[in-house]
């Protein structure tokens, strides 16, 4: 009796103990470097969120509310932070049907945003306004079917937006690109670059989904990444891809599409950046089977600084998965700096249905990838869909939402966090140092 007790002593002791290993081996260490957390909105049930910055350093924060009761009208605000702090809030439009994510740029000198207005998978409306004219905001797109989230980058030439959507009810979802010129007054009518199969080898079904875009300084290098469909008989396929295209006055001219993802992935939910020599950097999230509750998922990282596309490698080699509560594949954003590429997504480590918001950096271009850190620190809510760029200072700021209630599917409230002050090194010459 007393061996057998042993036994199950020794065996309970190494069950804990491997459990306890398990997680600390997948406990992220919490931001050093981060300054207090900031909640911009105050009331819950905001749902979606973008962030992007303007030419002399300003950022803006964009977001849409829910209805809690299905009655209320749902609201697009925007915010911004300028040299003397975050602004109150200020509301762009109001209106009894949903308004769904959001994408804010600057141009001139104002906020321009887009968005998706109506019940997103059934026939929508893609829609902007300017922030200095919202009550007239201009229809891009109607009868638009799958997700239309818009992405928008600004540049010197005007505003670049791309979306996938459908228009139909069948999942065949197309590219489009639409342009609003600088010194112009609308969004020009959309344009389909890559149809929903058009990639896709064998006579095959396709349909494209989320699309992110990212252009050089002038405007006039335009670089596209999305998530492909293939649909074989009994099974679904998910790919990355991408293309670049040439802006010529109002022609977009474009290369043969490639695809980034490796071959038989799994892949969803890309995101690209460019650096200041050209340089082009995608991430994506790779998915482990069943696509249906992913047994693990990495954030993939992927360059091409000119001559070549790099080895497709994990930033992370951690396994993470997404909640069940708010059902969802990792989502993953990225921004490159002058010095740094950092990476923000939210995960579970250790399947508790909770997630944070994680953060990793690398500093030499990509090759090296720095220890993720937790920024969110709220173990007990849900912490989801980031954005993240570099500030005109150098540092790093991350947008995000955290759950408000229980209400895991609706009610969540926007955050920011930025990176404490860098400080920087001065390195002075041999004959001032001896001097000193």
């Amino acid at each position: 009796m007393a061996r057998t007790l042993a036994v199950v002593l020794l065996a309970t002791a190494l069950a804990l103990g491997l459990a306890l290993g398990l997680k600390a081996a997948y406990a992220d260490p919490a931001w050093p470097n981060g300054e207090p957390a900031l909640q911009l909105s105050f009331n819950g049930y905001n749902r979606y969120s973008g962030m992007a910055q303007s030419q002399d350093g300003t950022i803006g924060v964009v977001w849409s509310r829910l209805s809690p009761t299905g009655t209320e009208p749902r609201w697009l605000t925007l915010t911004q932070r300028t040299a003397s702090g975050w602004q109150t809030p200020i509301t762009l439009r109001q209106v009894m049907t949903n308004i769904n994510a959001p994408a804010v740029a600057y141009l001139g000198s104002t906020w321009h945003v887009a968005w998706i207005e109506g019940k997103y998978l059934n026939a929508a409306r893609l829609m902007a306004l300017s922030a200095d004219q919202p009550t007239t905001p201009q229809v891009i797109h109607t009868g638009l079917y799958l997700y239309p989230a818009p992405a928008m980058v600004s540049a010197a030439n005007g505003l670049h937006m791309v979306y996938a959507a459908s228009e139909s009810s069948a999942d065949q979802g197309n590219l489009y690109y639409t342009f609003y010129a600088s010194g112009g007054t609308g969004w020009s009518t959309p344009t389909t670059l890559i149809t929903s199969s058009q990639v896709v080898a064998g006579g095959q079904n396709g349909s494209i989904w989320r699309a992110r875009i990212a252009t050089n300084a002038l405007g006039t290098e335009v670089h596209i990444v999305w998530e492909q469909h293939i649909y074989p008989a009994g099974s679904n396929e998910f790919e990355i891809w991408y293309v670049k295209g040439t802006r010529t006055g109002q022609t977009l001219t474009l290369e043969t599409p490639k695809r980034i993802s490796p071959q038989g992935q799994y892949a969803t939910l890309p995101d690209i950046a460019l650096d200041r020599q050209g340089g082009v950097h995608i991430i994506w999230t790779e998915l482990l089977s069943p696509l249906s509750s992913p047994s693990a998922q990495y954030i993939d990282y992927r360059r091409n600084l000119g001559s070549e596309w790099s080895i497709p490698t994990r930033i992370d080699s951690n396994p993470a998965v997404a909640s069940n509560l708010n059902p969802t594949y990792i989502q993953s954003a990225l921004a490159v700096g002058d010095q740094r590429i950092c990476v923000a997504w939210h995960a579970s480590r250790d399947r508790n249905d909770k997630e944070e918001l994680l953060l990793t950096c690398s500093q030499d271009g990509g090759s090296t990838w720095q220890t993720t850190v937790n920024v969110s620190n709220s173990p007990e809510l849900l912490s989801l869909f980031p954005n993240v760029l570099f500030t005109r200072q150098g540092t790093v700021m991350i947008n995000w939402l955290e759950s408000h209630s229980t209400d895991w599917m609706n009610d969540y409230d926007v955050y920011v966090r930025e990176e404490k002050a860098r400080l920087f090194k001065l390195f002075l010459p041999v004959a001032m140092r001896n001097k000193a």
